[in-house]
């Protein structure tokens, strides 16, 4: 979604082997590295960057990364933040430009913030807008088989992980799904249902 709307995007991750999956099976910049190193993210080219989006497991480290990457030249500053219990005020005091709940990290919605104007304050995105489904793939729901591209089509789906016989990673939109793999998928409500009724 990001690179169909005309964004050039940068990933920063420590994993070596999660960059190189990222760079061979998407037109992608990867760069292996802290993303809480100013020198890092210096070499994603922060300072021209329309925004810093931390989507970490961690809330210390999304804040301070997208903090960081604000100070350093990035527009906005977005974090993925598993705490919802916000003080808006200190957000906004912060820097923070907005706030994504884990069931909200989806590709279209960090679009839709990286696109807008608004500049009131920190934007939290409801938790009821998508929904994360996990399903095991075969061909009576339609996943084995297909490519990642394929079930995120159309917008709206982002499919973030794939756990089969050779552990979990991110896939890619070329990935291909195997019979038997566990399937975690961020949907849209309305795709939501389609899924679980196959």
């Amino acid at each position: 979604v990001l690179k169909e709307e005309g964004h050039s995007i940068v990933i920063v991750d420590k994993d070596a082997a999660a960059c190189r999956t990222f760079s061979s099976e998407t037109d992608v910049l990867a760069v292996q590295g802290d993303a809480t190193e100013p020198k890092v993210l210096e070499q994603a080219g922060i300072e021209k960057a329309d925004a810093i989006v931390a989507l970490t497991r961690k809330d210390d480290i999304n804040m301070m990364a997208a903090l960081l990457g604000k100070e350093l030249g990035a527009k906005k500053a977005i974090a993925r933040m598993n705490v919802v219990d916000y003080d808006e005020t200190v957000l906004k005091k912060l820097g923070l430009d907005a706030v994504l709940h884990p069931e909200a990290a989806a590709a279209g919605s960090i679009a839709a913030m990286i696109a807008s104007d608004k500049s009131e304050g920190p934007a939290f995105i409801d938790r009821g807008s998508v929904e994360v489904i996990e399903l095991e793939a075969n061909d009576e729901n339609g996943l084995a088989g297909k490519k990642v591209k394929e079930i995120e089509h159309p917008a709206g789906n982002i499919v973030v992980l794939l756990k089969g016989m050779d552990g979990t990673k991110i896939p890619g939109p070329e990935t291909e799904i195997s019979s038997g793999m566990n399937v975690t998928i961020i949907a849209k409500q309305e795709f939501a249902a389609r899924f679980r009724k196959k």
